[in-house]
This record gives C-alpha cells, structure tokens and sequence, in this order.
C-alpha cells in the first residue's frame, strides 16, 4: 500500500467521521428545539 493511498484512506476515514459527528449535532439541536417547543406550549 503506497503513501498516497493511505492519505486517501485516511482522509476517506476522517470525512466519514466528520459527517457522521455534524449529522448526530443535527439531530441533537433539532430534539433540543423541539423540547423548547414543547415548554413554550406548556
């Protein structure tokens, strides 16, 4: 395996975790807007 192509498997690698860690924020601060919601209502 040649150094290019672990950098590509590494940034491969870190792209994934990236999108999956701004995917679980999202839907952390969508729950979190929606419990404000629901204590507005209350």
């Amino acid at each position: 395996m040649g150094f290019f192509e672990f950098l590509v498997f590494v940034g491969w690698i870190l792209g994934l975790v990236i999108t999956v860690v701004l995917i679980f924020f999202a839907i952390q601060n969508r729950l979190s807007q929606k419990d404000d919601f629901e204590d507005r209502d209350t």
